[in-house]
């Protein structure tokens, strides 16, 4: 295993050493065949030199494929969000650095956390002390860690495998058929929704019982139809009030309306995934028949998402 002080080599070695044939091979190749408009975000390769001085200043040590990883392929938002590996430092996200400050506030294990899945409120980490590179999954409402039983190169390259999605990475393209989807968003002008009610409670969706953990609140609506109309789903905005990340606690959720009459006002209940698991005051239900088209969440409403990548005739 190389050491720090090996890692950190002039400028000239680093080149060398971080580049040539891949390290990485499925993640590597899943980057260059996804790479169109941001579905992975990197932000760049972190010199040697400063991954080493950074373990230094907080007395770490780290397993080398993690490192390589840093140095070769970057931190970044991958897969849409759905991973996470934060940069070892930053004023305007989450980091090495500030998640190290918090696990340390929940448990005593020397433990590294590289990054999460986008949605829950856990880290994947790694032993900070040992330099052994299984890597981990800490609860932080748990206050315990699960192991994959993978190492870090075993466990980043099945990620593609697991994360890719075909249907959101088409949201990513350039649109082509823009007539059909505006076709769909004057089928949504159909709709009246309204909330009736919700449960704060977190619960496990009726299709979902053996989930490791509640955490959908369940939310009722009444729907009405006021024309008939094709599209077999619709999709509303569901907005957790006073929560200490304030705007960005909202979730999509979809369900069906082919079979509610026209005219006849329906309740419909869903089961509405709770990403991060933090008191809230209320929920209020926001739908607008238009969809904005520029947006990459374009892909969370289902009923365009057969339009998506697709050509116009």
């Amino acid at each position: 295993m190389r050491t720090y002080q090996e890692l950190a080599v002039s400028t000239r070695k680093e080149r060398r050493i971080f580049s040539g044939p891949m390290m990485f091979d499925k993640f590597e190749r899943e980057l260059i065949a996804h790479g169109e408009g941001g579905y992975h975000y990197r932000y760049g390769p972190v010199r040697p030199s400063e991954v080493h001085e950074w373990l230094q200043r907080h007395s770490l040590f780290s397993p080398p494929d993690y490192l390589n990883f840093l140095c070769r392929v970057g931190p970044g938002r991958f897969f849409d969000g759905s991973l996470t590996i934060y940069p070892l430092s930053s004023r305007f996200s989450r980091s090495v650095e500030s998640e190290l400050l918090r696990l340390g506030e929940t448990t005593t294990e020397p433990l590294l956390p590289f990054g999460y899945d986008g949605t829950t409120e856990s880290c994947y980490c790694v032993e900070a002390r040992s330099g052994r590179d299984t890597v981990y999954w800490f609860s932080w409402e748990e206050k315990i860690k699960r192991s994959f039983g993978m190492n870090f190169r075993e466990w980043i390259d099945a990620k593609p495998a697991e994360l890719f999605n075909e249907q959101i990475y088409c949201g990513y393209k350039e649109l082509t058929n823009v007539g059909a989807l505006i076709g769909v968003m004057e089928e949504r002008s159909a709709f009246r929704v309204r909330l009736v009610g919700f449960d704060k409670e977190l619960k496990r969706p009726p299709d979902k019982p053996n989930d490791l953990l509640p955490r959908y609140n369940e939310v009722a609506l009444e729907v009405t139809k006021t024309r008939p109309v094709t599209i077999p789903v619709l999709t509303v905005i569901v907005e957790r009030l006073g929560s200490q990340v304030g705007k960005a606690n909202l979730e999509y959720a979809t369900f069906p309306v082919q079979d509610i009459p026209v005219n006849k006002p329906t309740i419909r209940e869903c089961f509405v995934f709770d990403p991060f698991n933090l008191p809230f005051s209320g929920i209020v239900v926001k739908f607008n028949p238009a969809i904005d088209l520029r947006s990459k969440m374009r892909v969370r409403f289902k009923e365009i998402s057969g339009l998506l990548g697709a050509k116009s005739d």
